[in-house]
């Protein structure tokens, strides 16, 4: 009996001092932390983030060697980022269409101004038939005349009338009018009215538009050689 008494108290003995040890090491394993980088996202600025390396700690649980728990990595939730701020966009307004002429052939007429198909005023200064001047219609009859026509009658014997009356800044319709078997060609004598410049063939009519320079007088003649000296007559703007 006594030695079965010794025997107890020895494996007593030797349990206690496994289970001491045992908790010993648990006790030095719980502080351990195993420390992983992973990448993380940082803002920056608005609207734009960039990884930035930052420590992320993994908690250890000692009690995980027995099955108990687990050492997954503590999940951090991802920071806000400020969302992206788009610029109101200006109200631009969009480009008026381009225009057209009329149905004769002639320069529009937007605001009582003869535009270019632009939009720009005409240039009566520019050498005739080029985009900035005014253009001169196709072969007309009387009936395509356009509203409020001021006609001018070409002929070997001169012109009808010599003379005739605008304000300034108003639309000049105007017809030259070749009356006869002769072709004619109506130009300004001033250089600030070049552009102004129309062809007609025997027995035909072409309208040209534009708006009046400047009070004074124009003198217009005939530029067909021989015709100059008697084809002559004067625009007068008040």
């Amino acid at each position: 009996m006594e030695g079965m008494g010794r025997a107890i108290v020895s494996g007593l003995f030797v349990v206690l001092v496994m289970m001491s040890i045992v908790v010993l090491g648990l006790s030095f394993l719980s502080p351990l932390e195993n420390k992983k980088t992973t990448p993380k996202y940082s803002a920056t600025k608005v609207g734009t983030s960039t990884p930035v390396q930052e420590p992320e700690k993994i908690s250890f649980n000692p009690l995980s060697i027995f099955g108990f728990g687990n050492n997954k990595p503590e999940e951090t939730p991802p920071p806000a980022v400020a969302p992206v701020e788009t610029p109101l966009q200006q109200n631009i307004p969009p480009s008026p269409p381009s225009l057209s002429l009329t149905a004769i052939g002639t320069s529009p007429v937007v605001d009582g101004k003869v535009v270019q198909l632009s939009y720009e005023p005409v240039s009566l200064a520019v050498d005739p038939g080029s985009n900035q001047a005014p253009f001169s219609s196709r072969p007309i009859t009387p009936g395509e005349y356009l509203p409020n026509s001021r006609i001018l009658k070409f002929s070997d014997q001169g012109v009808d009338p010599i003379n005739f009356s605008v304000q300034t800044g108003s639309v000049i319709n105007l017809v030259i009018r070749s009356e006869g078997e002769s072709s004619h060609v109506f130009r300004f004598k001033d250089k600030g009215l070049k552009a102004v410049a129309v062809g007609v063939g025997p027995e035909e009519s072409r309208e040209i538009s534009f708006n009046a320079p400047g009070s004074g007088s124009y003198e217009f003649f005939c530029d067909i050689p021989g015709h100059k000296t008697r084809e002559i007559g004067t625009m007068i703007v008040n």
